[in-house]
């Protein structure tokens, strides 16, 4: 059974974008915002029952979640089986946007849903599929009335990942407002194992650095300047990807 995601209306009103009936696990999709609904979301009208979040994301009785615009940056999907699924039921997840799509599950057994979930990468308009850290946190302080931003935290690889190289992938960062990309070839190897940049980019002095921990563990320290990072809340999302694989936690700021 499959189900899908399209992420524009224009392709989910084309024939073909509808699930079959019987898809055996409902969707919770979380935006580069951190706009999140569930099939349980609901938002009420005086005229109707919307499923629905903050006029971003809505979901069908199709088993499909939809979204009207392709933000930049990173969307997470977690999987859930219904009510009454076999553990040898399979299912596959197809996420569209405009002409493309990705496949990111094909007859896979519900006993083998990933606890990390299913994610893409939005950059230029273009989708990628991102498999997500199996841990990620993030700490952090932001400086000079927004102008600078001080990133500190650790992650461990999912279990679909093997091994990542910064130094020959593309590396981002998003805080909020704020979104930068490393391009790849820019970090460069330094003791202990870690890598390092030290460059200005779209404007920005930054000033990254990974370093491994053993096994799948990493830790990570990024100081940003000269950014403009808005924020309505000390209460942001942010995400970090390196290649096709990164993560999304809530980042609680420290602001001067």
């Amino acid at each position: 059974m499959f189900c899908w995601i399209p992420s524009r209306f224009a392709a989910y009103n084309q024939v073909g974008f509808r699930s079959p009936p019987g898809c055996p696990v409902t969707l919770a999709v979380s935006d580069p915002d951190g706009i999140t609904i569930k099939a349980t979301d609901f938002t009420f009208t005086d005229r109707e029952v919307l499923r629905e979040t903050a006029d971003s994301l809505y979901d069908t009785d199709a088993d499909a979640v939809i979204s009207p615009v392709l933000k930049t940056g990173a969307y997470f999907i977690q999987v859930s089986p219904k009510l009454g699924t076999q553990a040898t039921d399979t299912y596959s997840l197809l996420v569209q946007a405009g002409s493309s799509s990705v496949a990111l599950a094909q007859s896979v057994l519900i006993s083998n849903i990933p606890a990390e979930g299913y994610a893409i990468s939005s950059v230029g308009g273009q989708i990628a599929e991102l498999l997500p850290f199996y841990i990620f946190q993030i700490d952090g302080d932001l400086e000079s009335h927004g102008k600078e931003l001080d990133l500190q935290g650790h992650f461990t690889l999912g279990s679909r990942t093997v091994a990542i190289d910064p130094t020959t992938e593309d590396v981002t960062i998003q805080v909020g407002t704020f979104f930068i990309r490393i391009p790849s070839g820019s970090f460069v190897h330094r003791g202990g194992g870690g890598v390092e940049f030290e460059g200005v980019l779209d404007g920005s002095s930054i000033d990254a650095q990974i370093k491994p921990l053993g096994g799948k563990r990493f830790v990570f320290n990024i100081e940003a300047k000269g950014v403009n990072v808005a924020v309505l809340s000390i209460t942001v999302n942010a995400s970090l990807t390196v290649g096709n694989t990164g993560g999304r936690a809530l980042l609680s700021m420290d602001q001067d």
